[in-house]
């Protein structure tokens, strides 16, 4: 009897250790794939970009010469398309770069808005030192830009302003809305949540979100501290 259980015992053990090995087999090979899966497309983004700009200096170069808005339109949107694809890879960058983007951005979407909208970008201290994450600064304005009111009288306005320490950013951004549709720039907007769980990650203590509505603006205001 008791060799017949020793041998049970390791029969188990052995279809026990047989199964393990082919899962972790199995593991080992679904990583492999998912690491060519991810060096095919790192190679496809190494491609694409070198294309795109090349295409780009191409119709720029076919635009005609004294069509300048023209020129300078398409121009802002090849700084803005290198900047999101070489400038944003690390965890910081400086703040200057930042702002160079959104000023292409405010520009590119004035050109889309009559004279019916007021929209302005107010900087003070931009030559302060001071570091940040890519790109966190920009679901503030893309979503008072995407929000911002319709009115056919005029009066749609849109104010950004920056203001820089060597110790602390505070970025405010306030849209007028459609007051028909109080409801149309939610404050927990699927942009404002991401921007809320990086805050979260990367700025630990060292950051405020605000929302301040009223039935005829939308404001949102973001404080960022320092790392010194």
């Amino acid at each position: 009897n008791f060799s017949i259980s020793l041998f049970y015992m390791a029969f188990a053990l052995a279809l026990q250790l047989s199964k393990e090995w082919y899962f972790q087999r199995e593991r080992l090979r679904q990583m492999e794939v998912e690491k060519l899966n991810t060096e095919l497309e790192f190679l496809k983004l190494q491609i694409n970009p070198h294309f795109l700009f090349n295409s780009l200096n191409t119709i720029f170069f076919q635009i005609d010469k004294n069509n300048t808005d023209a020129r300078d339109t398409l121009a802002k949107f090849s700084d803005m398309l290198r900047f999101q694809l070489y400038e944003c890879n690390g965890h910081a960058m400086q703040l200057e770069k930042e702002i160079g983007y959104l000023k292409n951005y405010v520009d590119l979407q004035r050109l889309r808005r009559d004279d019916r909208y007021q929209i302005e970008f107010r900087i003070a201290g931009e030559s302060t030192p001071f570091t940040l994450a890519p790109l966190l600064l920009m679901p503030l304005v893309e979503n008072a830009f995407k929000y911002i009111s319709n009115f056919p009288e005029g009066n749609n306005k849109l104010l950004i302003r920056l203001q820089v320490t060597p110790s602390e950013l505070e970025l405010r951004v306030t849209n007028t809305k459609d007051i028909r549709r109080p409801e149309h720039q939610p404050a927990s907007g699927i942009g404002l949540k991401n921007l809320r769980r990086r805050l979260e990650l990367q700025y630990p203590g060292r950051h405020e979100l605000d929302i301040n509505e009223t039935r005829a603006e939308f404001e949102a205001v973001l404080k960022l501290k320092s790392q010194s």
